[in-house]
């Protein structure tokens, strides 16, 4: 792989104050890929620093939107011309087989388009004016950034969620200061790289990387920070929503899921089997709006069950750059054990283990794990009701549509849910009742044609899933103050 020796601060690469770093480990050979530069609390002050100042300044914040359509669309043109770097730095350090690394690049560009094309768009509005009988009053709305963003993100799909947060901040006007997980720095860096090629304005956008807590920390904290964007676990969500409220910062979080597929009675029972089977297993199972609590009727149980054990057991687990992988390792040996945990777990309440439950055999190095599948599950069980962020689902049976909608309601999430269906209107009613933020109807998950979660919609959850949304114009303008101006001559 490339140096990424490193972070970004100021439109220079620099070392870390301490010169410190750490192992960054690909975890389907558990051998190191490189070192990452370990930023330290100093290192992130600089990096804030560099971000209000370039914000202050109004080199980027006062651009004309022309200018940062262009230089948007620049970056996205960036972006496609590394589209391979950032595929394969994506299997190397996330373990996503090459298929997958190939559909998140794409969807980082696909992003990065449509980011530019709403960078040129004016989003404020003139009101209606006051006319009185000497004077009349203008009003105008104007959407303004919001000053300076910490982007903080998730491992599982860093190149993406990178260009999720930052460009859509960047596009906006702010500048940003963008932490990944430590599992994934070099995600995070070739991004930089790839921007540090633009014409973007030294100190738009920071890069740091590190494992130290109090980077995030000094991330939240800071009140030279104006909002903080965050993709992660709820619990984590939840200690920044708290420490941002010291300042009242502005947040934007995306955190977990326990997404239902309801498989409803007029399903096409093979059709219904592939998707349910397969959709949790995508990314190795970390994904938050996965449907990993897969909804069958009484009715269907019987022919469906075998039907989706025998997809999951199909799928081929191994080497993320043979081509005919479908899922690579999880994570970490961390995340491994908590796949463990859960499987362990599941079997103590009751569930029944259809598949899978263990390490392959085959696979003696690497964070492996065979897709899992449970049934006899009820949706009280933790199994069913917290987030285990590895290739595990489970089958509940329910007896009619009023209770498949009160199974899939009755979750602290609401990120997502799936629907399998021949009758569009039956299943677009059951779409409207659930309490989540997207459904997808007969829709895979991972799709590269069409860029999967659309770039143009929004993306987030109600309940503990989240607040604001990612994506779309609501996406984009979670990033802008409002600013109204009312004006008597």
């Amino acid at each position: 792989m490339g140096s990424y020796d490193q972070i970004y601060v100021g439109g220079r690469f620099t070392g870390t104050d301490d010169g410190k770093s750490y192992d960054n480990i690909n975890p389907a050979t558990e051998e190191p890929l490189g070192q990452a530069p370990d930023a330290g609390l100093s290192d992130t002050v600089r990096a804030i620093e560099a971000a209000r100042e370039s914000f202050d300044s109004g080199v980027w914040s006062d651009a004309s939107r022309q200018e940062r359509a262009r230089v948007m669309r620049q970056i996205a043109e960036l972006l496609e011309e590394h589209r391979q770097e950032m595929s394969y730095v994506t299997v190397e350090e996330v373990g996503h087989p090459t298929g997958i690394g190939g559909v998140l690049a794409h969807g980082a560009i696909a992003n990065a388009h449509y980011i530019a094309d709403l960078a040129g768009r004016d989003f404020g509005y003139i009101a209606a004016p006051i006319v009185g009988q000497q004077q009349t009053t203008h009003r105008q709305i104007l959407r303004e950034p919001v000053g300076v963003v910490s982007a903080i993100l998730p491992f599982n799909a860093p190149v993406t969620v990178a260009g999720y947060k930052s460009l859509a901040a960047i596009g906006a006007g702010n500048s940003v200061v963008m932490k990944p997980s430590p599992l994934t720095p070099f995600s995070a860096l070739l991004f930089a790289k790839i921007v540090a090629q633009s014409d973007l304005p030294a100190g738009v956008l920071n890069v740091i990387t590190g494992q130290s807590a109090e980077t995030g920390i000094e991330l939240t904290e800071n009140p030279k920070v104006d909002m903080v964007s965050f993709t992660g676990s709820p619990e984590v969500g939840a200690a920044i929503m708290a420490s941002c409220a010291r300042t009242l910062k502005r947040v934007m979080l995306e955190l977990g899921g326990k997404s239902a597929h309801i498989v409803l009675d007029d399903a096409p029972v093979q059709l219904a089997a592939a998707i349910a089977g397969a959709g949790p297993m995508g990314l190795s199972g970390q994904g938050c709006a996965l449907p990993t609590r897969i909804l069958v009727p009484n009715s269907m149980a019987e022919e469906f069950t075998p039907l989706a054990k025998a997809i999951v057991e199909s799928l081929v687990v191994g080497d993320p750059k043979d081509p005919q992988t479908q899922l690579g390792p999880v994570v970490s040996a961390a995340q491994r054990d908590r796949v463990e945990r859960y499987v362990e777990i599941a079997k103590q309440e009751g569930a029944t283990l259809l598949c899978g439950g263990k390490r392959p055999e085959d696979l003696q190095r690497g964070y492996f794990y065979r897709p899992t599948l449970f049934h006899d599950v009820e949706n009280e069980m933790r199994i069913a009701q917290e987030e285990v962020f590895g290739p595990v689902a489970v089958i509940i049976r329910y007896e009619d549509v009023d209770d498949a909608i009160r199974i899939c309601n009755d979750s602290a999430f609401g990120l997502a849910g799936n629907i399998c269906s021949s009758n569009p209107q039956r299943a677009e009613a059951v779409a409207k009742r659930m309490r989540t933020g997207q459904v997808w109807i007969n829709t895979p998950l991972s799709d590269e044609a069409h860029s999967l979660p659309y770039p143009d919609i929004p993306f987030g959850g109600y309940k503990q899933s989240g607040v604001g949304r990612e994506l779309g114009v609501e996406g984009y303008l979670e990033y802008t103050e409002l600013k109204s101006i009312a004006a008597t001559f």
